[in-house]
């Protein structure tokens, strides 16, 4: 004998079957002696929901994908964490989806099975490619990143003024020879972030030198690269600004493997607050974001977007603030070794 479907008990109890999904899931207004009816004949019917089932009939599975290049990054598992925190409280689930930062992963997530099954997205996306989201029919916000002219709502953060306070941070210690390592200019993030460093630069009136910025991308290796580059050179910087957390760590592992000592050799901030800066001697300073507050913004923001009245209003941008936090790093630097 096969067992009952949600059309079963719709038909049986003379409803729809929506209205037999929001009885079951105690969602939406349903009249009382309606509640009543369908209960008892999906009891009869020793009726199981399938979510996923019901899902494909009613059009909503209450769950959401969580789009994100790589899972293991600090910053990307503190945004995991506040997004399941907020969806968890209004009733929704979550799907975590790493792409590693690959086009076709990120396409593959959006018209494959998980895009044609979750409700929404909130998505990092690893490449600045409007193409990817054009035909996805379904609310979507980003994190953090932004696809030029996508026309998709997008949580962010203050990454120039952010990058101008580290330099400026920086200068104020007697830096004048400051190398900077980030990711290349495709991104948003690291372009706001290096025009936020060479901005700080000008207005003290330091001349960018070139030999002083490098550019690769937000993995370890790019850290680790970019301060083997910088000690060959004749003249080094005295002060290096890693754009994420990643090549921060990269930054300290060469120094540790190297016998560089950073607040001496190399005085350091990340963009970025992470364990290692925590535990590493010294204690990194670093430009913190508000990871978790990113999440849970996100997730009110997909909320609105999953509604009718949402999905009608004009695409939204909210920029959260950063602030600098010190620890000990960064040393001062006399006038003979500026």
């Amino acid at each position: 004998m096969r067992e009952a479907t949600i059309r079963d008990v719709a038909r049986e109890a003379g409803v729809s079957i929506s209205t037999v999904s929001k009885v079951l899931n105690q969602k939406g207004r349903v009249g009382t002696q309606t509640i009543e009816h369908v209960r008892k004949v999906a009891e009869q019917l020793n009726y199981t929901p399938n979510s996923i089932a019901v899902s494909m009939v009613v059009k909503k599975s209450n769950l959401i994908a969580v789009m994100v290049p790589d899972i293991i990054t600090d910053f990307y598992a503190q945004v995991i964490q506040g997004v399941e925190e907020a969806a968890r409280e209004i009733g929704l689930s979550t799907i975590i989806v790493n792409t590693d930062a690959k086009r076709e992963n990120e396409y593959g997530l959006l018209y494959g099975r998980i895009g044609k099954l979750v409700d929404g997205v909130v998505a990092i996306p690893s490449v600045n490619d409007r193409q990817i989201y054009a035909a996805f029919d379904k609310p979507i916000v980003f994190v953090d990143r932004l696809v030029d002219d996508a026309g998709i709502d997008s949580i962010v953060i203050d990454n120039y003024n952010g990058a101008y306070a580290a330099t400026r941070y920086l200068i104020g210690k007697g830096h004048r020879r400051i190398g900077f390592i980030s990711a290349g200019l495709d991104i948003n993030v690291g372009k706001e972030r290096y025009l936020g460093y060479a901005q700080a630069l000008r207005d003290f009136k330091i001349a960018e030198n070139r030999d002083y910025v490098y550019f690769g991308d937000w993995h370890e290796a790019t850290g680790q690269r970019a301060v083997e580059h910088f000690s060959a050179l004749k003249q080094p910087p005295t002060a290096l600004f890693a754009a994420n957390c990643n090549i921060c760590i990269g930054v300290l592992k060469y120094c540790s493997g190297h016998a560089v000592k950073i607040g001496a050799d190399y005085s350091l901030i990340g963009f970025d607050d992470h364990l290692l800066a925590h535990y590493a001697s010294p204690k990194v300073t670093v430009v913190s974001r508000p990871t978790i507050e990113m999440g849970h913004q996100a997730v009110a923001m997909l909320e609105n977007r999953m509604t009718p009245q949402g999905r009608r209003e004009s695409r939204k941008k909210i920029v959260l603030p950063v602030k600098l936090v010190e620890r000990d790093s960064v040393s001062a630097v006399s006038d003979e070794s500026k």
